[in-house]
């Protein structure tokens, strides 16, 4: 077995002296099915409830979905939240079913943000026409500063996976404004991310991606480095997206997680950081996703 990889949480002397971290398993997460899609729940959604695993902050949900070769997830309606999704291997059509219907295509490594608003109706299709293979995506749930806005979408193509090597992108990041621009329809249609190249989202949330080579390190600033409101008390939830040849990561408290497996840090505040340190021999891929 290979050596595991190691996340550590090292804080600044002005913060608590010790990171509070909860795992969460793979193996015990929620599980839903369709005739061509597999859903995995880290957090209560649908008819799946875990008081244990209920809202982290503003992410309200966290699920890692597999499409079957040519599936898709039945088209389906939310109403206030915010949607990301990250594809982590495949190709994947989202599909919005108001106005024009606009169709993004996603690859590996990009992204997008669904602001649902009143309501707004998707659907996710697998691209790969005629092949075997299966689509992984990761999709997470946020709550949003205001309710009722106008649907909108945005895509992220992050292309070159360069950009995360060995240290964490920034893929969406509050909007500047904050809830005086959430609750202005003008706002909405000209809001800018607070994190350039970054997509804006309605929420005090971040979130960002690295994928770390052996013997390599990446480094999570707790806030983006205090890009955010909210400077005290945030919720850092760490997932394990991909573990190539069965690799793993460590914790700062000894605990070892595989592919699948995440961690609820709390007790951490701007200026604190989570240090991902590579001791294997395969890349991990790592998301970070960071709220009030």
């Amino acid at each position: 077995m290979s050596d595991p990889r190691r996340i550590t949480a090292e804080l600044s002397a002005f913060s608590p002296p010790t990171a509070t971290i909860l795992t969460r398993p793979s193996e015990g997460r929620g599980q839903s099915k369709t005739a061509t899609s597999n859903t995995l729940h880290s957090l209560s959604f649908g008819d799946y409830v875990d008081h244990r695993f209920h809202d982290f902050g503003s992410l309200c949900g966290l699920n890692e979905i597999t499409l079957a070769p040519n599936g898709d997830d039945a088209a389906h309606t939310h109403r206030n939240v915010e949607i990301i999704t990250y594809v982590t291997s495949g190709e994947i059509s989202s599909t919005t079913m108001a106005g024009d219907g606009q169709t993004s295509r996603l690859r590996r490594g990009d992204a997008q943000v669904l602001t649902t608003g009143h309501g707004l109706t998707h659907q996710e299709r697998a691209s790969h026409t005629g092949s075997s293979t299966t689509t992984h995506l990761l999709q997470a749930y946020v709550v949003p500063w205001a309710h009722a806005l106008g649907p909108a979408q945005q895509h992220l193509p992050v292309g070159n996976p360069d950009k995360r090597q060995d240290a964490f992108a920034i893929l969406v990041s509050p909007c500047v404004g904050g809830v005086g621009v959430a609750a202005s329809t003008a706002g909405q249609a000209a809001r800018l991310p607070v994190v350039p190249g970054s997509m804006p989202i309605n929420a005090d949330f971040l979130m960002a991606a690295a994928i770390i080579d052996d013997g390599k390190s990446a480094v999570w600033f707790v806030g983006g480095g205090g890009v955010v409101d909210s400077k005290t008390e945030r919720h850092v939830y760490v997932h394990v997206v991909m573990a190539a040849g069965g690799s793993k990561v460590r914790l700062a408290d000894q605990t070892v997680l595989g592919e699948g497996d995440g961690a609820f840090v709390t007790n951490v505040s701007v200026g604190d950081k989570v240090v991902v340190e590579s001791v294997g021999v395969a890349e991990v891929e790592v998301v970070v996703l960071d709220s009030a």
